[in-house]
């Protein structure tokens, strides 16, 4: 490995270490044992440990742009490796269908060749989120119908209709729709991640 590429990833471990803080172990040069043959190491450029989850950052200082080749080694390289997420940084850029594998399979792309401080700031950013839904049980759906049709209703078609009918999933989201105005979901609940209540 010649000067200039070890001094590339040494820069890349620095914008790691500031970027992710204290709240990381980023480790420069790292050997890890393969999972699947644990004598065996696995050299990778750069590591990041954060709250028992691995990230692998792999470097290149090439003159073109890195190809779907190289993406597809690292998700082989994740994969193998049992890691949570992989990163691939280029000095070049990379090429278009390797940023569309890159896209598909979760490998994160790092282009020096067009980046920014915005790009540099997100690097070690975390986005903490938190899912609300409903779950419906035993949900009752009344129909209405005119009363000269009634005797004409074939009562197994019926069923069969309204369990293909494709809309029943805009039902459930009307349904939702209807709990959220009511504001059923207290602030407290949401705090608690649940909810009870009885209509």
């Amino acid at each position: 490995m010649s000067k200039q590429s070890v001094a590339f990833e040494q820069e890349i471990h620095r914008l790691h270490e500031l970027v992710d803080g204290s709240a990381a172990d980023v480790t420069w040069n790292d050997h890890i044992p393969d999972p699947d043959n644990p004598q065996q190491p696995r050299q990778i450029d750069i590591t990041i440990r954060r709250d028992g989850a691995l990230t692998i950052v792999e470097c290149r200082l090439h003159k073109s742009r890195q190809g779907v080749k190289w993406i597809e080694e690292l998700i082989g390289r994740r994969s193998s490796l049992r890691a949570a997420s992989a990163i691939a940084v280029s000095a070049s850029g990379f090429t278009r269908g390797a940023i569309q594998k890159a896209k598909s399979f979760g490998i994160f792309l790092r282009d020096l060749k067009e980046l920014t401080t915005r790009d540099i700031e997100q690097w070690g950013c975390l986005i903490a989120m938190r899912v609300y839904y409903y779950e419906f049980q035993n949900l009752e759906l009344s129909l209405g119908f005119a009363p000269e049709s009634i005797p004409l209703l074939d009562d197994a078609r019926l069923k069969a209709d309204l369990q293909a009918f494709p809309g029943r999933q805009s039902l459930v989201n009307a349904a939702a729709k209807q709990l959220d105005q009511l504001k059923v979901l207290t602030d407290e609940d949401r705090r608690k991640g649940s909810y009870s209540f009885q209509v």
